[in-house]
């Protein structure tokens, strides 16, 4: 009997799922294929979820890394200062003498150098104690490969397989599952006054922690901004953890680096990305983003039986915007601007379907359905995406699935003002409520922009056709068995 090749998952993310189905569709080319999983507790009941009859092997590794009574004692002193120092900054006038002076004492103590160092030292010591364990599975197990989201993250479970990998000489393989922006980056690392948060300021803190760490860690900034809190940094570097360039992915301890068209391979390399490691396969849900869009009439026929709609009319897929799940606005906006869009778009005389993230929760959006009559899909976008004439997004990387499919695309922002897919000519964008409906009307009138240019720097015509996911999964095996 021949013996399996198992790819090892890094689940550390609610995106981590999408590998799942990359790698089945990978079986095509080899049937003896096999994965297994290695994550935190806290990912195990999610595993089962998603394949609640599977056997497949979980590893699971829990932070029960024991600290010395002097460390855990310095450790709860960090623990109970404050988060990010821009929160002093900019306390209202309306808070008492007393809570400012406590906060500004919590910065104060957060951002002592032996503070800082305490705090480095404990990351450092738990990733050495996760990649010892780590290494024990791949002594007693032979991974064909592994498979991860990314190369730059800091979660001790990436950090400490992805080492150990290198160290084993095992392959590490990181699927394409979202769009990198370099601006976006930056732009997450601000607070709403557009200042950089001060525990990422490379100019802010006055102290020898952060004086020697804008030296040694010169490479982990972009206009004076830190990718990450040095201290973490600081900790990944001692334990060889750390990418040379975090702010792009492939530049740590990865081997091949999956891009999903032309455009993003172009923004890689330029971010110095290795070429070498690159490898062109699509979105890591091509195949149902294809099929979605070959099937289309008879997936439209179901959708159209299954949600009521009504057959005459076109149809336009609204994928709901969770800036609030993500931590980027507070929900009292977000839930202004869903009941807004929710109610425009209801209110034009087209059939809408409602989509929802993985990291939102049915339940707290069924007010669509309840109050509005609306249609919140249950299958995944790129199941149905292929349907859509008309398609709405807020700066998610589906704005590319739909316009390879040629739906009419308006990508609207409010809060944030991203500019992540202003490179692609035939989309309409809007940052207000009222440019929205004018935008949306647009679409709805006919009035679309040429395909063509987009289509080009999407790599379509690779993509789309009959043989291509067999042909990547020929490419990568053949990279993964070299």
């Amino acid at each position: 009997m021949k013996e399996k090749k198992t790819i090892l998952i890094i689940i550390n993310n609610h995106n981590s799922f999408k590998i799942i189905d990359f790698v089945e569709t990978l079986k095509s080319s080899e049937p003896d294929l096999d994965y297994a999983f290695i994550c935190q507790s806290s990912f195990v009941q999610k595993i089962k979820e998603r394949l609640p009859n599977s056997k497949k092997k979980v590893f699971v590794l829990d932070n029960d890394f024991k600290l010395s009574r002097f460390l855990k004692e310095k450790i709860r002193i960090v623990q109970e200062t404050g988060s990010h120092g821009n929160d002093v900054e900019n306390l209202s006038s309306t808070v008492s003498w007393k809570s400012k002076l406590k906060t500004r004492l919590k910065l104060f103590v957060n951002e002592l150098s032996v503070v800082l160092f305490i705090k480095e030292q404990l990351i450092y010591k738990r990733i050495q104690f996760f990649k010892k364990k780590v290494d024990k599975y791949f002594v007693e197990y032979n991974f064909f490969a592994v498979f991860s989201i990314s190369d730059r993250t800091h979660d001790y479970v990436e950090c400490a397989t992805l080492w150990c990998a290198k160290k084993r000489g095992v392959k590490v393989v990181l699927p394409y599952i979202a769009f990198f922006d370099m601006d976006s980056a930056l732009e997450m690392r601000k607070d709403i006054n557009g200042k950089t948060f001060r525990e990422l300021n490379a100019k802010k803190p006055f102290n020898f922690y952060f004086w020697i760490s804008r030296i040694i860690l010169k490479n982990q900034r972009i206009e004076n901004c830190f990718y990450q809190k040095p201290f973490i940094l600081n900790a990944c570097r001692r334990a060889e953890t750390l990418s040379s360039n975090p702010w792009c992915i492939g530049n740590g301890n990865s081997d091949i680096v999956c891009v999903n068209n032309a455009y993003s391979k172009l923004i890689y390399i330029q971010n110095k990305t290795p070429p070498q490691k690159i490898l062109l396969t699509g979105d890591v849900s091509i195949k149902d983003i294809y099929s979605s869009y070959v099937d289309s009439a008879i997936i439209k026929n179901k959708i159209v039986n299954r949600y009521k709609l009504d057959p005459s009319k076109k149809i336009l897929i609204l994928s709901l915007p969770q800036l609030a799940e993500q931590g980027y606005i507070d929900w009292d906006t977000h839930w202004a601007d869903t009941h807004f869009i929710v109610s425009t778009t209801l209110s034009r005389n087209v059939n809408v379907l409602f989509s929802l993230h993985p990291r939102q929760k049915r339940e707290d959006y069924s007010f669509i359905e309840d109050k509005y009559n609306g249609k919140i899909l249950y299958e995944s976008l790129s199941e149905v995406v292929g349907i859509a004439d008309y398609f709405l997004c807020t700066s998610s990387s589906t704005i590319v699935w739909a316009i390879l499919c040629g739906a009419s695309v308006l990508n609207f922002d409010f809060n944030l003002k991203l500019k992540t897919f202003d490179f692609l000519t035939s989309a309409e964008y809007a940052n207000t409520y009222d440019l929205f409906e004018k935008k949306l009307d647009k679409l709805l009138k006919g009035d679309h922009k040429p395909l063509d240019e987009d289509w080009n720097l999407l790599s379509r015509d690779f993509l789309f056709r009959n043989n291509f996911i067999t042909d990547v999964s020929d490419s990568l095996l053949q990279k993964l068995e070299r």
